[in-house]
């Protein structure tokens, strides 16, 4: 009895490639299963376009009533004013830290000219977001600290990549 060792290895090297190509292959699809799956969210739960990433169950939302007079955009950074959301001021002190730390950033446009709007979606922790989509104060060299008072409610200000 001959053993074709050359045979073999052959068939070891034919079943190893086809094993690779089934793994990538799997490996696509659960990523376009994925990507579907954030694709669908974001269309069904209004998830907007500057935030990357959040908690699960949209736990790292609150809501709250915005203040008289405010129009405010998508992306806005706000801060608590008599309970109620304003616009972030950027007013900061000496040391260059803000006078009053920013609770979040409101999910959607909110029109508040002419009266309180009640429960409004802002993110109030544990997310990242597009750094070049979100309204910062106009005030120069707030950025920073803004930036800074977002990182002690675990919101992270990621620049843009490449491609999105």
């Amino acid at each position: 009895m001959t053993i074709d060792y050359e045979g073999a290895r052959q068939r070891y090297v034919e079943f190893q490639e086809q094993r690779r190509i089934d793994t990538l292959a799997k490996s696509a699809a659960v990523q376009t299963l994925r990507r579907t799956k954030a694709d669908r969210r974001r269309l069904l739960w209004g998830y907007p376009s500057f935030l990357i990433s959040e908690e699960a169950d949209f736990k790292s939302r609150e809501a709250a009533t915005v203040a008289a007079g405010q129009n405010l955009v998508a992306g806005q950074v706000v801060e608590f004013s008599a309970g109620k959301l304003v616009a972030c001021s950027g007013e900061t002190d000496i040391a260059g830290n803000l006078v009053t730390d920013v609770i979040g950033i409101l999910l959607k446009a909110v029109d508040a000219t002419e009266g309180d709007v009640a429960d409004c979606a802002y993110v109030a922790r544990a997310a990242d977001a597009r750094d070049d989509l979100l309204k910062y104060p106009l005030a120069p060299g707030v950025k920073r600290a803004v930036v800074a008072s977002l990182k002690k409610i675990r919101i992270r200000a990621r620049p843009r990549r490449i491609g999105e």
